[in-house]
């Protein structure tokens, strides 16, 4: 008989606000960021870097990233031939995204790394973290850069810790749970058995996505190449895509828990128009949810039409289906909510 799914007291659910403070990019400034990336970058990753960015500006300079992503993906899978020669892939999209996140990674600081451990302080053993984020910067602030301290749970998903402390500790065993719908900048996956390859940091699943390395799956062996993990900036969160079928448990798990939950918080996340999909998942779950008491959103300073607009984005949302009474806002990006 399977175990019932672990019953949470809240859910933190935390967006692109909660990284950008440590200067990992968000949609709004990400073409720029990977501009300013390629031009100090080296060989190979420079001219694949600026091969995209040259092919974005060209042909679709008015689509974010997210957007790009997301056209590119519906040309692949309808067989629609898209303007320039070269053209470029979701493949390409993926190793920009990789190769830009992996430069501001690289650039956070001690003090920034020190403030993910204040969240985890500040964050009760009963809720669920859910973060749509691609860096490790919650996981290390759980587990260190070496693997050791407090353990994660990850979720449902079909885990295997490579390169973590000689102890024994890995970051799938259990004290917090953090779940990444979106994957990670530290995974990689193998199509073959579906295993998830966790690693302490971001340095190996990068190195594969250039091209400078091969990993192979620690369980089918040669033949078996790992990839990294991420889903990329798509309205459809499972496909058929193998890559994508482990993120089926993750979303189960979300959806039960959402239903349970007291208590909700969404931080740095203003359930933009590309989570399309979450955002009609968390109306729903949260129209069954008979025990939730409060959603509290919290985020960065706005003023006049804007802090109007930002509240009312989540009325509508929660309003069809009764909960809009629950909702608050507080005025505290990450970095005043995780402490000094």
């Amino acid at each position: 008989m399977q175990a019932d799914p672990p019953r949470y007291y809240r859910a933190l659910i935390l967006g692109a606000g909660t990284s950008a403070e440590a200067g990992v990019p968000v949609t709004k400034n990400f073409r720029a960021t990977a501009r300013r990336v390629a031009g100090s970058a080296d060989g190979k990753v420079r001219d694949r870097m600026l091969a995209v960015i040259d092919h974005w500006d060209r042909s679709f300079s008015f689509y974010n990233i997210e957007e790009l992503y997301s056209y590119v993906e519906l040309c692949e899978g309808a067989g629609i031939s898209l303007p320039g020669d070269p053209s470029i892939s979701t493949d390409d999209i993926r190793f920009l995204i990789l190769a830009t996140l992996g430069n501001a990674l690289a650039r956070v600081d001690d003090r920034m790394r020190n403030r993910y451990s204040g969240f985890w302080s500040r964050t009760a053993s009963d809720s669920l973290v859910l973060s749509f984020n691609w860096d490790n910067l919650l996981d290390i602030g759980v587990t260190g850069a070496t693997g050791l301290g407090e353990t994660l749970d990850y979720g449902p998903i079909p885990i295997i810790p490579c390169g973590f402390g000689s102890d024994g500790s890995s970051p799938t065993t259990g004290h917090r749970t953090l779940v990444k719908p979106h994957g990670s900048t530290n995974w990689l996956h193998c199509k073959r058995c579906g295993n998830v390859h966790v690693y302490p940091s971001h340095l190996i699943p990068l190195q594969v996505s250039i091209g400078g390395s091969k990993v192979n799956c620690t369980v089918c062996g040669d033949g078996s190449p790992l990839q990294p993990l991420i889903v990329p900036p798509s309205p459809q969160k499972v496909t058929g895509d193998p890559s994508r079928q482990p993120f089926a448990a993750l979303w189960r798990l979300v959806a039960e828990t959402l239903t349970q939950v007291h208590e909700v918080h969404l931080i740095g996340y203003s359930m933009p128009e590309m989570d399309l999909q979450f955002k009609l998942l968390f109306r729903e779950t949260l129209s069954r949810n008979t025990d939730l008491e409060k959603v509290m959103v919290h985020t960065t300073s706005k003023v006049g039409y804007a802090w109007t607009d930002f509240q009312e984005h989540f009325v509508e949302i929660l309003s069809p289906v009764g909960k809009a009474g629950l909702l608050s806002f507080r005025e505290e990006p990450f970095g005043r909510y995780a402490g000094p």
